[in-house]
């Protein structure tokens, strides 16, 4: 008669070597490189009696590094914001071209490739107060 036991452990085993495979897999494919697009977040400020009615909050860019680098960036955890200041109230068309330097600095550990949204849209108007 064979002994179940034998089998679990074996099973055990097996599934522990997988397991310890994968994990070195990941952390190999981790730390290659990559290219990947993120979204970039943006702030605005506006002036004390005025207030944003729409807008968008994220560029969307192409950029290049590890793994790790990659996800920091794209978890916000590396990110500092592009912030954009609003005078006067009305709809604004703000080309994300002049802003290269900007997002460059607020990337860590990555380096821009492209930023792929050209416009942002934003509304700002009076406040009603």
């Amino acid at each position: 008669m064979t002994n179940p036991f034998k089998k679990n452990r074996r099973l055990k085993v097996a599934v522990y070597c997988i397991i310890t495979a994968a994990t070195f897999w990941f952390f190999n494919a981790m730390s290659n490189r990559y290219t990947t697009e993120i979204d970039f977040p943006v702030r605005y400020n506006v002036q004390g009696d005025q207030e944003l009615i729409s807008s968008e909050n994220q560029i969307l860019i192409s950029i290049y590094g590890s793994g790790w680098n990659i996800v920091g960036n794209q978890l916000g955890f590396k990110v500092a914001p592009l912030r954009i200041q609003l005078e006067n109230d009305g709809e604004y068309h703000i080309s994300t071209k002049k802003y290269t330097g900007d997002i460059r600095n607020g990337l860590v550990g990555v380096e821009l490739k492209e930023i792929i949204t050209s416009e942002l849209i934003c509304n700002v108007q009076k406040s009603s107060e």
